[in-house]
Parts: structure tokens; C-alpha cells; sequence
């Protein structure tokens, strides 16, 4: 789980010591996609597809 302390710790890369992006990546969209469809300000909804496909991108995770 990614928390306040260990942000600087996430990597796009897999390795003992970093928390894999791609690994919660998952669990994040879900997240992003359940927050997306409360909020109603169009620049925020907008905000949030842009960093749901930088993620999908980055993790080539094409849902």
C-alpha cells in the first residue's frame, strides 16, 4: 500500500525496495473512475481522464 511515508519509494520498475506503480495500478483507477463519476466540475472530470490514461499508458493496462 502506498502511504505518506513511503511516496518517494513508488517505482514503474519492480524491485525489493520500491512499491510498483503498475502493481496498484488497478486499485487506483477504480478509485480515480468511482471519483470521476461524483464529481461535477468539468475541468476535475477532465483532470481525472487525463491521469487515467497517463496511467493505462504507463502500465499498458487498456480496460
Amino acid at each position: 500500500m502506498i502511504t505518506k511515508s513511503n511516496i518517494k519509494d513508488v517505482s514503474l520498475t519492480s524491485s525489493p525496495e520500491s512499491i510498483n506503480f503498475c502493481g496498484v495500478w488497478s486499485s487506483a483507477r477504480e478509485g480515480l473512475k468511482l471519483l470521476q463519476s461524483i464529481v461535477k466540475d468539468p475541468f476535475l472530470k477532465g483532470s481525472i481522464t487525463m491521469i487515467i490514461s497517463i496511467g493505462d499508458q504507463l502500465c499498458n493496462d487498456k480496460k
